[in-house]
């Protein structure tokens, strides 16, 4: 009875766990599915019961070839990954995203299944996508622009510079980015820049200013930049924008 009332009790917290919770049999026939896997899916627990995970939840082609590693995994022949992050489709057919994590049961000795614990992570995925299309087209713009442009963190280490930068200073990308900024600016000007850079605030993350560089024969020459902070949601510089 003990023992009855214990297995209840993990198939409850299972049920109204937080986490999306998958049962598989050894042919990933799904045999538990949980609220919050209804709710993630679009799919309702009757609709999944019973039917294969990879067919339910992944495109034909998709599906074959899972189906095939969920055969080897379960006969020892491949490891199961333990964290994954994996795009499914909802039962409407719309993309998800969602990190899971997965552990093998067995019974007397003998795989016959797996359990799976995934969080959706859709909004995750396309704000990354969304940053990195973002990325990509201020690249362009940067490397087609005459202007100098360079991207540096809070410690002046750059982590980008366009073409025009790189030769204003007679450098290659490749010797510039890593390199501290204030490496190319005199000693002289170095702690006005900090005190410049530190005026900088979320109500007001842009300012111009004037100092001497380094340039590339070594000589000395004077530019007007206009420095932009980029402030963290905590509201502290994660990178400045030049």
């Amino acid at each position: 009875e003990a023992l009855r009332q214990a297995k209840k009790y993990a198939e409850d917290l299972i049920h109204n766990a937080n986490a999306m919770a998958v049962r598989l049999d050894e042919n990933g026939t799904v045999t538990m599915f949980n609220a919050a896997a209804v709710e993630i899916t679009g799919f309702t627990a009757a609709q999944a019961l019973g039917r294969n995970w990879h067919d339910l939840t992944l495109p034909p082609a998709e599906a074959t070839r899972a189906k095939a590693r969920h055969a080897e995994i379960m006969a020892g022949k491949a490891p199961l990954p333990r964290r994954t992050e994996a795009r499914l489709l909802s039962k409407a057919g719309r993309p998800l995203f969602v990190s899971a994590q997965s552990s093998l049961l067995s019974r007397q000795g003998r795989i016959d299944g797996m359990l799976l614990f995934a969080i959706d992570i859709t909004e995750r995925k396309s704000a990354e996508q969304a940053l990195a299309q973002s990325e990509e087209k201020f690249r362009a713009l940067a490397e087609d622009s005459p202007a100098l442009i360079c991207r540096f963190l809070p410690g002046g280490e750059i982590s980008y510079a366009n073409e025009a930068y790189c030769r204003a200073f007679g450098k290659s990308a490749r010797q510039i980015i890593g390199t501290n900024f204030l490496d190319l600016i005199p000693d002289s000007e170095h702690e006005a820049i900090r005190a410049h850079l530190g005026t900088l605030t979320p109500e007001h993350p842009a300012k111009s200013y004037e100092h001497q560089v380094i340039a590339g024969d070594g000589g000395f020459s004077w530019q007007s930049w206009t420095d932009r902070a980029v402030f963290d949601a905590a509201g502290q510089v994660t990178a400045y924008q030049s």
